[in-house]
Parts: structure tokens; sequence; C-alpha cells
């Protein structure tokens, strides 16, 4: 891209009030948990069925997504936040099992929506201006915080479900005042007039598989620590509830502190260092957790694991976005999906482990896809090892992954 034609520095602001939004969406769906399962009269097992439906339902919503994306602009990601927020509103008034389940499914459709079209809003940009996705991912763990203890406050204040949801439709809306325009927001409109027609077709090469297998791992991590740190740290360590959701906020802050970093210097190494990287301190910390004498040692490991875990995905959705030119929404589409079988796999897995041995086993299983993922990443990236993930980041060639093709 040349520079005649970069993506203005205001363009960055739509893309991270999505990211700060959808943060702020998460952690108050997952703060929301209780008061959803009361209402509709579900049981635990009722709920999990209806959060693994939601899970699934983000799927389809991300290949259809990243497609639009690339043709429509900036405007895909103001109707998905809006989509969400009516969707998250609705899902107050689910009175009934089948109610639940129906809603949580419309919620995981709009959020697998605006969760492509955000991230491919940032790879847009970035190709542009500058490397942007870990900062964009740690605006989201701030507005994940920020969500969950203001829903907290709100609840304990006898805010009704509906008062709050809608509060929250009041916030997305914010990102859909923030991302009206068009394609040529990001582009230009010389280069729109100019330039073909994205195809509408999902985009899958081998490197893109791969990539999505490697974010996959990660998300194994992160969905471990986030489901089974709290229960760990209690009944591994007789700790009070107090310190549980201490070990959780640990947790998130390190990850927040390993994007803020990974911005401000990771131009400085390859995208093969950082996520090998990540690796290594992944299984260091993941075993550290799980071998831990006391408490104290285990939370600082789980801060040590969320530094491990923050920078994969948004070192690899930057890889993704590079390695496919003007499809950068469709390639981020297919990468994100596989990504999402982690999310879905971690915590079974560690429960499945857990049930058969300890939850110090199940973190020490984390630990072994730390190591992994760090040998995944050394074969997989080894012709991006000297790529770094700089200013240029976009005009990385189409060569980037051997074998690449791009049929339309």
């Amino acid at each position: 891209m040349s520079a005649g034609t970069a993506t203005p520095p205001s363009a960055t602001l739509g893309p991270l009030v999505a990211f700060l939004t959808f943060g702020a969406f998460a952690g108050c769906w997952a703060a929301m948990f209780p008061a959803f399962r009361d209402h509709a009269g579900a049981g635990a097992g009722e709920l999990g069925v209806a959060l693994l439906l939601s899970s699934l339902g983000a799927a389809p919503a991300m290949l259809v997504t990243g497609p639009l994306l690339d043709r429509f602009g900036p405007r895909v990601v103001a109707m998905t936040a809006i989509a969400l927020g009516v969707a998250t509103f609705v899902t107050a008034f689910a009175g009934s099992v089948l109610a639940l389940v129906t809603a949580f499914m419309l919620v995981g459709f709009t959020s697998g929506a605006m969760d492509i079209a955000m991230n491919g809003a940032v790879a847009h940009v970035e190709a542009g201006t500058r490397p942007l996705m870990n900062i964009a991912h740690a605006t989201f763990s701030i507005g994940a915080v920020v969500g969950g203890a203001l829903t907290g406050v709100a609840r304990d204040a006898g805010w009704s479900s509906p008062a709050i949801t809608g509060s929250l439709g009041i916030v997305l809306a914010a990102s859909a005042a923030c991302n009206r325009g068009g394609i040529e927001a990001w582009h230009g409109d010389d280069v729109v007039a100019n330039a073909p027609i994205p195809s509408s077709k999902p985009m899958f090469t081998p490197f893109l598989v791969v990539l999505g297998c490697l974010v996959a791992l990660s998300f194994v991590v992160e969905a471990t620590a986030f489901s089974w740190a709290a229960i760990h740290v209690e009944d591994t360590f007789h700790a009070s509830a107090g310190t549980a959701g201490l070990a959780v906020a640990v947790y998130f802050a390190g990850s927040v502190v390993g994007r803020v970093a990974a911005h401000l210097w990771g131009a400085r190494a390859s995208a093969r260092a950082l996520v090998c990287g990540s690796g290594l301190i992944i299984a260091a910390a993941a075993a550290t957790v799980a071998a831990s004498p006391g408490v104290t040692l285990a939370i600082v490991a789980l801060f040590a694991l969320g530094l491990g875990t923050a920078t994969v995905a948004p070192t690899l959705y930057s890889v993704a976005s590079a390695s496919a030119g003007t499809r950068r929404g469709a390639a981020l589409a297919t990468v994100a999906m596989l990504a999402y079988v982690g999310n879905l796999a971690g915590p079974a897995l560690a429960g499945l482990v857990a049930e058969a041995a300890s939850l110090r086993a199940a973190f020490a299983v984390t630990s072994v896809v730390g190591l992994v993922l760090l040998a995944g990443a050394l074969v997989a990236l080894r012709r991006t090892g000297a790529v770094q993930l700089d200013a240029s980041v976009g005009d990385v060639p189409d060569t980037l992954g051997a074998g690449i093709h791009h049929p339309d």
C-alpha cells in the first residue's frame, strides 16, 4: 500500500472502540449467567448445553462475516454490534430452557460475527498504518474487566436483567456510531474504485488451517485457565473465594500486560520468535501452576500464564491477514473458526483429566500443550522467521506461507 493510499490514523478509533465494547459485552455476559439461569429455571447441565450451542453458533457467522467485511468495510462492524446488543437484550426475557437455548444461540451467532468483524477491521487498518492487533486485544481485556465489575455492581444494586442488558446495548451502539463508513474508509476512494470486488467465498488454504490450529492450542490454555483456575485455587490449596477470584484477575492482568508490551516492543521480534516464546512461557508457567506447593506461587504462575497466552492469537491473526491480500476478513474468519475448537476443547479436556486424576494433572497437560505450540510454531512459521510485525506488516507478500494460493 503506497503512502498516498495509507489508512488515515483516525480510522483506528472505530475498531478499538469495537474491541472495548465487545470486551464489555464479554464481561457483562459472563456475570449475567446466574440471572439468566434463574429466570429460565435452568439447571447446571442445561446451562452448559446452552453455552455449548452458543459457541457452536459462532462458527457459521464467522465464515459469512469475513468476506462481507472485505467487501463492505466498517459498516459491517456497526451492523454486528447492533445485532449483538439486540440478541443480548432478548436473552434477559428468556423464561424457559428452550427460550434460553435459543437466545444463547442467537448471541453466539452475533458475537461470532462481531468478533470477526472487529478483528478484520483491525487487520485492514494496520495494513496501512502500524500494528494494532495486540493493543486491540488488550483493549478487549480491559473492557471485559470493567464490564464484569460494573455488571456485578448493578446486580447488587438491584438492577433488573433487562436494564443491565439494555444498557449494554447502548454501549455496543457506540461501536456502530464509530464504524459507519464503507470500505473506502480504509483504502481510499481511488483504491476502491480501481480494485476488484473481493470474493464472497470462504478462504481455506493449508497455511491458514495451520495458523488456526496454533491459535486453537493457545485457546485451549486460555479456556482452561478461565474455567478452572479459581476452582484449582480453592480446591487444591483450600483458599478462600476471594483468593480464587484474585487468581482469575491476576491471570487476566498478565494478559493485558503481555499485549501492551507486545504492542510497544513486539516489532523488534519476528512472529515466529513471539509465538515460540509464548509457547515456552506457557509450558513453564502451567507446569509451575501444576507443581506449586502453595497458593502464592500458583497465582504468580497464573500471571505468567496470562503473559504467555496474551500474544499468540493477535500475532497469528496479523500473520494471517498479512498473507491474504485484500481478503483479510476471510482469512481471519478461517483462522478464528478453527481456533474456536480450542475454546470448546480446553475446559472439557481439563475437566476429564481432573476427574481421572487431579487439577494439578490438568494443568500439567496444559503445559504439554504449550510445548506442542512451541514445536508447531517452529515448523509452521519457519518462512516467517525473518518477518517482523512492524509498520510494513500489511505489505508481506502472499508467499509468506509456502503453498498459499488464492483461487478467487
